[in-house]
């Protein structure tokens, strides 16, 4: 009978271990899970500092280069336009 009792104890002692093992366990997991969505947010946040930068370089070329165009074509004059060979 002292067995069973025993046993029974040792039972619960061990549900109660388990059960105080997996609170820690699912702690770490949740702390896992947060700071991997706190990664992702950082990661997400650089590639779109990333893609604004790159967008606002783009823009300033594609302005220079139409300043380029305007200065080159304010600069042709007559002689490019007619043909004033003899």
């Amino acid at each position: 009978m002292t067995e069973a009792v025993s046993s029974n104890r040792s039972l619960t002692f061990a549900d109660l271990a388990a059960r105080e093992r997996n609170a820690p366990q699912s702690d770490r997991a949740e702390q896992f899970r947060a700071k991997r969505k706190e990664s992702v947010a950082e990661t997400v946040g650089r590639q779109a500092d990333f893609s604004t930068s790159r967008a606002e370089s783009l823009s300033r070329q594609a302005d220079q280069l139409q300043d380029r165009a305007r200065r080159n074509l304010q600069s042709e004059g007559l002689g490019r336009r007619v043909d004033i060979t003899v």
